[in-house]
């Protein structure tokens, strides 16, 4: 045991002055049980063997070797890293500890120093100690060469050491080597060195009297100073020297020894587990927050995975914590918090049961908020908590079928005056769900009869506001949307806010917590409630008070409050005075264009039955879309966009179906010389009459025949004339859409030059690429793309011909609809990126319709759904995948991308106000039954554009259209 260091004991690094280090009887019972769980027939009581030493170890090396090895063994055990094995690592910290206690290990009796009597003071000997720099062979020598009757030899030297410190002296250590000499290998230090004669240690010119002189002041000086270190050396080690049988209650602390704390704390909690015990007072200092709750769950998903029963109770408290507490966390702290929560209801789902009654734990507080007919303050976030929490739990389908069958039963008392469970599976779509139900609710229908109640009643609103607020932002449209739906049920409940504090207290409240943001929706309601005669002069009142007092919208003051006795005329003065702040004056011409929009949309609806022909269903069709787009612009803020489609909606294709009825088609090439040709064709090719015959040239106007065309083309291949024939080129390219001239290019086929300036003509003309002229098939391929764009104009003829013109039509009215690309965004270098390079390309019909669909599918996905939406947006996406495997053609294609716009169209509008929902639902059945007796694709695609019309006028709250 000579190689253990002799290491000092202080109430710091100590176990505690004479207290047992393993703790309370309970505590030394949980470590020596989870001890033995891990290592059988092992004990805490007996050290070495709990650390699988065979015996008293020699040296503090060995002692953590073995504390090392059973750390390992340790923490490979599937179970070492829980609960049990901190209590059995904390156990072997503590047999390494009284191993390494020099005053603690079981061979103590044989190497403990004994205090043999109690200090004495020895003024000689500390200063020796002191010049010495500590007890080594120097102070020995400055000891012996101090005289005095016990300074005869070293042993009288020790014994005097003895008696000054208490304990048994230990052999003098070697001098304190220079810095310079501490690499060097130092001489061993022996009894018989240090007992030499004292003449022998001074050297021989000390006996000069002048250096003797010097050197006796030195030590004076010297001695003195050691002589006060030495006593204020001694003071502290007497001090902290532990007594013989003393015992004190001090344990360890926390910060000085982290590991010992929490493994104090594991043993308190398995004797808690062990024995009841009266549980510790909480702090009364520390703020929970939310980082706290987190923690709190993952610690009960870690007890609920092992079995523990204790984490079901506490899965319930933090659950309540973070219901209680959810709006001031933010949306990646409640995402974090919902995975715990997820992990803990996994983790308890080896036991079906268990896990049904945590299931039902997190909707309990959604299903008493839901069936509740007036909900108290404190129910309300804790209530909603719950519904997302539902809403969120809804997508996992892998917990056991008890747990799934509870989870239904809460959704259903949860969301059951909301129509059902919301369609989405998120948070936000279950407490946006709950907070439309709860903004029903909470509307009071009989005046509360004392302040306390109208304080609850205010309390629950302020919760409902908060809530509202931190789902996506309090300056989000999802609550913009949410709290205007909220003041509409307000205004539209049975008390008036003059006769009701509650009402006028909540109104309030809604008002000042909305942004009024230039080009908020809030602004435009405010002006739309101005209108509505529904809205009372005193919910005005209410509204126009807050909104001036307490929200702080630009330019709003204290004059523009609407008085409570305001008459009509007063009312429509101040609604014109907010829209001129506000900057809305032409939200005037906005109404305007939206009460004509409305009146041809009911007029076209009014139609009836259109005809059987499939000409008459198309021509139909292109007048509702067009339609449609003069709503959309109209909805965006662009009234003179929409004016051209509401003033034309049928775009000429009725007049164009009745004259070819009517008539008859009439020959597509005409091949008579007319006037013009018999004139232009009698003037001679001379000089004189070449300006005439350019003149007649450039005023040219009438039905182009085949024999005038034919004039022309001669003369655009073959004149003689450089600037005549340039003007003819100029008038073939201007009717290069005539079949006529087509037809008439393709009669000098055979004899058209092969040069260049006639590849660039039949290049323009016939819209086709043309090989260079030195090819040896040039020719074929000019008739080749002659014949083909003839073919293609007059086809263009006749009722085809309507046709395509029905789809030039019903392209520009869904393109219109599109966003428009930032130019910012376009390359700078492609010239035909720029918007009037694109206006010059024409989108298809069912390009266009595509575009759209996307469009209305970002709308849709940026919405939260309430559950009452008449189709959901997966059953949407999976109802265009089924019908874009059936299409077959560009026309089936179009009908296919039209049909999903509705549906999304329809999603859209339930989701921005839930009692458009049942309106909805019914113009998709209705749409469902006429696509499914229509006999041709046409009637079809005219009973989705009636329905996307309907849809519009529900939207634009003209519902009594959509019936």
């Amino acid at each position: 045991m000579s190689d253990l260091p002799n290491i000092p004991i202080t109430p710091e690094t100590s176990t505690g002055q004479g207290t047992d280090p393993s703790g309370s009887p309970a505590q030394l019972a949980a470590a020596s049980d989870a001890c033995v769980y891990f290592f059988p027939g092992t004990s805490t009581e007996r050290p070495l063997e709990l650390l699988g030493l065979p015996g008293v170890p020699t040296s503090q090396s060995q002692v953590l070797l073995a504390l090392q090895q059973r750390l390992a063994v340790l923490n490979q055990h599937p179970e070492g890293m829980s609960t049990v094995g901190n209590r059995a690592r904390f156990a072997l910290h503590a047999a390494a500890a009284k191993l390494l206690d020099p005053y603690r290990r079981p061979d103590a009796e044989a190497s403990t120093p004994q205090r043999t009597s109690p200090p004495v003071a020895d003024p000689a000997l500390m200063q020796a100690i002191a010049m010495g720099g500590g007890w080594n062979s120097t102070a020995l020598k400055y000891a012996l060469r101090s005289g005095g009757p016990d300074a005869t030899d070293a042993g009288t030297i020790l014994k005097r050491v003895s008696r000054l410190t208490g304990v048994q002296a230990p052999p003098p250590l070697p001098p304190v080597q220079s810095p310079t000499a501490r690499h060097a290998s130092p001489a061993p230090v022996t009894l018989q060195s240090v007992m030499e004669p004292p003449e022998l240690l001074f050297a021989p010119d000390a006996q000069d009297p002048a250096r003797r002189m010097i050197a006796a002041a030195a030590w004076a000086l010297g001695g003195v100073m050691a002589l006060l270190l030495a006593l204020i050396a001694v003071v502290v080690v007497i001090s902290r020297m532990p007594r013989p049988g003393a015992t004190s209650a001090a344990t360890p602390s926390a910060l000085d020894n982290p590991a010992a704390s929490s493994a104090s704390t594991a043993q308190s909690s398995l004797a808690s587990e062990s024995k009841p015990a009266t549980p510790p007072a909480p702090q009364r200092n520390h703020v929970e927050e939310w980082p706290d709750f987190v923690r709190a769950m993952d610690e009960c998903a870690s007890s609920l995975r092992v079995g523990e029963a204790a984490g079901a109770s506490q899965f319930a408290v933090t659950l309540a914590k973070m219901g209680a507490g959810w709006t001031a966390a933010g949306s990646d702290e409640r995402a974090a918090a919902m995975n715990t929560i997820v992990e803990a209801v996994y983790a308890a789902s080896g036991d079906g049961e268990l896990c049904a009654k945590l299931v039902t734990e997190v909707g309990s507080a959604g299903a008493s908020l839901g069936s509740a007919a007036k909900p108290t303050d404190t129910e309300v976030l804790p209530g909603i908590w719950s519904a997302g929490l539902q809403s969120r739990l809804s997508s996992e389908r892998d917990l056991p079928r008890a747990a799934l069958r509870a989870l239904n039963e809460s959704s259903d008392r949860t969301f059951s005056k909301g129509g059902g469970a919301p369609g989405e599976s998120s948070f936000e779509s279950g407490a946006a769900a709950m907070l439309t139900i709860l903004s029903q609710t909470l509307v009071p229908a009989v005046a509360a009869t004392d302040d306390a109640a109208a304080a609850k009643s205010l309390g629950a609103w302020k919760r409902w506001s908060a809530a509202s607020a931190a789902l996506r932002g309090p300056q989000s449209e999802l609550n913009q949307i949410l709290t205007l739906g909220a003041l509409d049920r307000l205004l539209a409940g049975p008390l008036e806010p003059t006769q009701c504090r509650e009402v006028f207290d909540a109104v309030s409240l809604l008002v000042a917590g909305l942004p009024w943001r230039e080009g908020d929706p809030s602004r435009r309601w405010l002006l739309h409630a101005f209108e509505t005669p529904s809205v009372s002069v005193a919910d005005l009142f209410a509204v126009t008070q807050s909104l001036a007092t307490r929200s702080g919208a630009p330019g709003v003051d204290q004059t523009m409050v609407l008085a409570a006795g305001a008459s009509d005329a007063g009312r429509g003065q101040l609604r014109d005075q907010y829209a001129s702040v506000w900057g809305l004056a032409s939200a005037e011409a906005r109404d305007a264009a939206m009460a004509k929009w409305i009146e041809a949309a009911k007029n076209e609806l009014a139609r009836g039955d259109v005809g059987d022909s499939p000409l008459h269903h198309l021509a139909a069709a292109v007048s509702l879309a067009r339609l449609n787009a003069a709503a959309a612009a109209i909805w965006a803020g662009s009234p003179d966009i929409a004016a051209p489609f509401v003033t034309s909606p049928d775009g000429g294709i009725d007049k164009r179906i009745s004259a070819i009825q009517t008539l008859g088609v009439e020959p597509v090439i005409r091949r008579e010389l007319t006037s013009w040709g018999v004139q232009y064709g009698g003037l001679s090719l001379g000089a004189s009459k070449i300006p005439e015959r350019r003149k007649m040239l450039g005023e040219y106007s009438g039905s182009l025949t085949l024999a005038d065309a034919g004039l022309v083309a001669a003369e655009a291949l073959r004149g003689p004339n450089e600037n005549l024939r340039a003007d003819a080129v100029a008038f073939v390219k201007r009717h290069a859409n005539d079949a006529a001239m087509v037809a008439a290019l393709l009669e000098e086929a055979p004899e058209i030059p092969q040069t260049g300036p006639s590849t660039e003509l039949i290049k323009a003309v016939a819209v086709a690429a043309i090989p260079s002229p030195r090819d040896p098939g040039w020719r074929v391929s000019v008739r080749r793309a002659l014949v083909s764009r003839l073919l293609e104009l007059v086809a263009g003829t006749g009722e085809t011909g309507v046709v395509d013109e029905v789809a030039v039509l019903l392209a520009e009215a869904y393109d219109a609809q599109r966003p428009t690309i930032s130019t910012s965004q376009e390359p700078a270098d492609d010239p035909d990126s720029s918007p009037r390079a694109r206006g010059r390309v024409k989108p298809s019909p069912e390009s266009a319709a595509a575009a759209l669909r996307a469009k209305l599918l970002r709308e849709a996905e940026a919405a939260v759904p309430t559950g009452r939406e008449p189709i959901s947006l997966g059953q949407a996406a999976a109802a265009r995948a089924a019908r874009a495997k059936l299409v077959k053609g560009r026309i089936q294609e179009f009908a296919a991308e039209q049909v999903a716009c509705c549906e999304l169209l329809a999603f859209v509008i339930s989701s921005e106000r839930t009692d458009r929902a049942e309106g909805a639902a019914k113009v998709l059945t209705e749409l469902g039954e006429a696509r499914r007796t229509a006999r041709h694709v046409f009637p079809q695609i005219e009973a989705a554009e009636r329905a996307m019309l309907k849809l519009w006028l529900l939207r634009a709250r003209a519902e009594e259209a959509s019936s």
